[in-house]
């Protein structure tokens, strides 16, 4: 038998993970323009207000801080889906 989230109950532990994601050229001003502008609007009223509203909170920071969460973030779930041998149909 298959199981939804819905049927397992709590305890569920779940995150959905946004980022603003650039293309790294040689000069850098494009990233550097790109996390300048996402910096930006991470400081918004509106924006904060409207991530809030949706559960979600904004953490901003640096490129490198974002590839070390992630990094973090796969190691720690990949386990545990290679451990539980969950499948995507």
């Amino acid at each position: 038998m298959r199981w939804t989230l819905c049927q397992l109950g709590p305890p569920i532990q779940y995150a959905q993970i946004c980022g603003l994601l650039t293309l790294k050229l040689k000069s850098g001003r494009l990233e550097f323009a790109a996390e300048r502008l996402g910096e930006k609007a991470l400081k918004q009223p509106e924006t904060i207000a409207k991530l809030n509203a949706e559960g979600s909170e904004a953490l901003g920071g640096s490129p490198q801080r974002f590839a070390d969460f992630l990094k973090t973030e796969h190691a720690r779930w990949g386990a545990l889906v290679k451990e539980s041998g969950a499948q995507v149909d």
